[in-house]
Parts: C-alpha cells; structure tokens; sequence
C-alpha cells in the first residue's frame, strides 16, 4: 500500500468533497470566508490551510476533520492503514502501557 503525505490526502478530499456538495471554488471560498485563489492552492496541494481556516472548511462542507485527512484508493473509497510489522508491534506494546496507566489510576482513586 502506497504511503501518503498528508498534504496530498488533504488537498484531493477538499477537491472531492467541495465537489460532491455542489460547490464551485468561488463558492466554498465565499462561504468560508477566504478568497478563492486560496481554495485553489489548497486543492492544488501548494497551501496547508490554518487550524482556523480547517474549522471554517468543516464547518461550510459539514463534515468532520477526519473526512479530510482519510486516504482513498483509486476508487475513491477511503482505505484502511495497513501497519508494518515492526508499527503493529509497537501499537501493541503502547497499547499495554496505557491499559496498566490506566488500571493503575483507577486503583489510585
């Protein structure tokens, strides 16, 4: 499975999902309050919006942060994370550090 920056991902779902809502460039940029060069230098993945601006974006397309982030295959369905075996067993091990973090505050109170 091919890695993705998050740039990239980011700049093909505003395209995707502005798109999908019926909305031209120049209404999205409108409606969130920016001028529409900026939209087209977030889909054209030369601009990162600010964490304002994302929130703005959001709140316009009615979607959650996560819609723009989520990679998709060449169908466009959002694909799964596959981790390497050296991540899966990192996530593990992370996993039952937290648990016993856990566990043990609880016992505290």
């Amino acid at each position: 499975m091919p890695r993705y920056d998050s740039l990239t991902v980011f700049s093909r779902n505003l395209k995707r999902i502005r798109r999908l809502k019926g909305l031209s460039q120049e209404q999205l940029a409108e409606k969130s309050g920016t001028a529409k060069n900026y939209i087209s230098q977030m889909e054209s993945a030369r601009r990162f919006p600010s964490p304002k601006m994302l929130d703005k974006l959001c709140r316009e397309l009615k979607i959650e942060q996560v819609d723009l982030f989520s990679p998709l295959s060449d169908s466009g369905e959002a694909e799964a994370f596959s981790y390497s075996a050296e991540e899966e067993r990192l996530y593990r091990h992370i996993r039952i550090l937290v648990e016993k973090a856990v566990k043990e505050e609880l016992k505290q109170d």
